[in-house]
């Protein structure tokens, strides 16, 4: 509470940081950061996991799985956990366990109106909560979520060819959404030595002899494992550095055509100097499920990234990206998904926010009226500084 009236006092801005891994930086900024990745507590009752909001999702995972546990988590070890789930955290889970936000069932907060709040208490902030995005309301610092017993999986992979892309991508937009919802898969476009290569992928929670009997991706190479060995190969047990990169994302709610995939092929080919690269990552089963403010559910197919590497031109990459937008666009629902910020997108209060966007600012005015917890895409009227 101390932080922030020091902030109000100066009239700094105030901004939340865990794992630091925003892709436009709004987990930093020039007024006062309030970072939580100290705050490491963990203990476990039943099926509920009480924890420190400083956790990153590797430890986490790790540190629950040596204790029988499991949680719908992202695959990169390094993102922060408050972050993840506030932004809804998809992970490759997602359509048998939910959104890491669907976990969330109370939380310890720091409000800059209202000092230390029980999320619980309030069925608007811990609806908020699930899925809003950005560190919106106070400086959250425990979490309770609901724990999954940890199971075997199977995770598959198959090459796709260019001169396949169309058909395949065609056949996986209308299964994978509507597949058995243990299967969470993904379609990635992008490339690989100056060549446009592909691969359709994902994780199913169960065994190799239920995969097989589903019988979906016969042709995929699969391999069943334990289920922290399977994120680990998935991610890595360390997080990569990345160089520097721009993405936007948008969601699907119907197939694309064969003449709407094309062009997207066709774009990425322009974008060949910039290793750009698009990917689906199926939606429906568990995720339709869900109650929060994560607004692109149900009914969506899947969640689609593009995304390139700046490689020193990063105009050359905005040009592209726009150039997409502009293309592939119509054939998406004008939605995005906020761990995937972008910046520049001119309809972004309703790609991020959806028709929530009334209910949380309410939200927003009671819990932070001085709007100290403010940055491009905060929850603030329009015309405030």
């Amino acid at each position: 509470m101390g932080a922030f009236s020091l902030a109000r006092s100066q009239g700094w801005p105030v901004s939340l940081k865990c794992g630091g891994h925003s892709y436009v930086g709004l987990s930093g900024g020039d007024g006062l950061v309030l970072d939580v990745s100290r705050l490491l507590s963990l203990r476990i009752q039943g099926d509920r996991l009480f924890c420190g909001a400083g956790w990153r999702l590797g430890p986490l995972r790790t540190a629950l799985a040596h204790k029988g546990w499991m949680l719908p988590l992202g695959q990169c070890p390094g993102v922060g956990l408050s972050g993840f789930l506030l932004g809804g955290g998809y992970g490759p889970t997602a359509r048998g366990l939910g959104l890491g936000c669907d976990s969330i069932l109370d939380a310890q907060m720091i409000s800059p109106a209202l000092g230390r709040v029980q999320a619980s208490q309030s069925d608007d902030l811990l609806w908020a909560l699930r899925g809003s995005g950005y560190g919106q309301f106070g400086a959250v610092f425990e979490w309770c979520l609901q724990l999954q017993p940890i199971q075997e999986v199977v995770v598959f992979r198959k090459p796709v060819r260019e001169t396949e892309f169309i058909e395949e991508l065609e056949r996986w937009q209308h299964q994978a959404p509507r597949q058995d919802w243990r299967v969470t898969s993904y379609f990635h476009l992008g490339y690989q030595r100056a060549s446009l290569v592909g691969a359709l992928g994902g994780v199913f929670l169960g065994t190799m002899r239920e995969w097989r009997r589903i019988g979906w991706q016969a042709r995929a190479e699969a391999a069943q494992m334990p289920y922290l060995a399977a994120m680990n190969r998935l991610g890595g047990a360390v997080q990569k550095r990345l160089s520097p990169f721009r993405a936007t994302s948008d969601f699907l709610a119907q197939p694309l055509s064969a003449q709407a995939i094309g062009a997207l092929i066709d774009q990425l080919h322009k974008g060949a100097s910039h290793q750009v690269q698009v990917t689906f990552d199926a939606y429906g089963g568990a995720i339709d499920q869900g109650v929060g403010a994560f607004p692109p559910r149900p009914g969506r197919l899947a969640c689609v990234q593009a995304l390139g590497f700046e490689r020193g031109h990063p105009h050359l990459l905005g040009e592209w990206l726009s150039e997409y937008a502009v293309r592939l666009r119509p054939f998406y629902t004008g939605e995005a998904y906020a761990n995937y910020a972008e910046l520049g997108r001119k309809d972004w209060r309703e790609a991020y926010f959806g028709s929530h966007w009334e209910r949380l600012l309410s939200l927003k005015v009671l819990h932070d009226p001085c709007f100290l917890l403010r940055h491009p895409l905060s929850l603030i009227p329009l015309g405030t500084p």
